[in-house]
């Protein structure tokens, strides 16, 4: 999914006093992993054009390859949750980086599909893709209907 609409989802759902939070944890494995490339894309291009290009310096591969894996854990995701609420509590917010994992795994396709299991297994769902504009219309679609709704 992009990552606008994780955020939304994730302030959607969590409309509490720490709602900005749950909106930081639903985008931030997206910003992430993905940050690198967009930067480099951008200042090589001189323009959004070409933004997600591939065209990359090995290092900036090799990082978003293991960003991508790391932040789009379930594993990796509760670990670190599970340590965090041991420390400071139990903070629901959290649990938008866990959505976010879990939306991913049936929007993704191919060799962008989500590697929920990382680092015990490659296993990955092909689902359809976020960017397919059926996809992108019945997204919108509800969430704007949700929005309103709430409203």
């Amino acid at each position: 999914m992009d990552t606008a609409s994780h955020g939304f989802w994730s302030a959607l759902i969590w409309r509490a006093d720490l709602w900005w939070l749950a909106v930081l944890f639903g985008v931030l494995p997206d910003i992430i992993a993905q940050t690198p490339k967009v930067v480099y894309n951008v200042w090589k291009n001189k323009s959004v054009k070409g933004l997600l290009s591939e065209d990359l310096p090995s290092w900036i591969k090799t990082y978003t390859y293991y960003a991508f894996h790391l932040t789009h854990s379930l594993v990796i995701a509760t670990l670190i949750t599970g340590i965090t609420w041991m420390f400071f509590g139990v903070q629901l917010w959290m649990l938008a980086w866990h959505l976010h994992i879990g939306i991913d795994m049936w929007t993704h396709k191919k060799e962008q599909a989500t590697p929920f299991l990382y680092p015990f297994s490659d296993f990955r769902f092909s689902g359809i893709h976020w960017s397919s504009k059926g996809f992108i219309g019945m997204n919108l679609l509800l969430l704007a209907s949700a929005w309103i709704m709430l409203v």
